[in-house]
């Protein structure tokens, strides 16, 4: 969101996967994440978490989960923001800038 008067915002959909090998389907924690950030908060900027669960988690590796934006989401994802693979963490990539995204 803008400080300013009228305040302005910016939306951005993300689309994340997540995978595993085995016959148990991982499930996110929730349907839909949304997670908010203030324009000009800096690269490397934790924007917040995508969780998911496996019921293998706990019995060998089949459990292990990979996360990754999928080729749905807005183009603009890729160069704004990363995800950790293992975590689900999503960063920003750069410096948001609210004018950029009418551009």
């Amino acid at each position: 969101s803008d400080p300013g008067q009228p305040q302005s915002e910016a939306h951005l959909s993300i689309n994340c996967i997540i995978m595993d090998i085995n016959d148990n389907q991982p499930t996110f924690v929730n349907k839909s994440f949304t997670f908010e950030v203030e324009e000009n908060r800096p690269e490397g900027w934790l924007v917040g978490k995508a969780e998911a669960f496996d019921i293998d988690a706990n019995k060998d590796s089949n459990g292990a989960l990979n996360y990754s934006f999928t080729s749905a989401s807005d183009p603009d994802v890729f160069q704004k923001f990363s995800i950790d693979s293992s975590s689900g963490k999503i960063y920003t990539r750069r410096t948001l800038d609210f004018e950029d995204r009418r551009s």
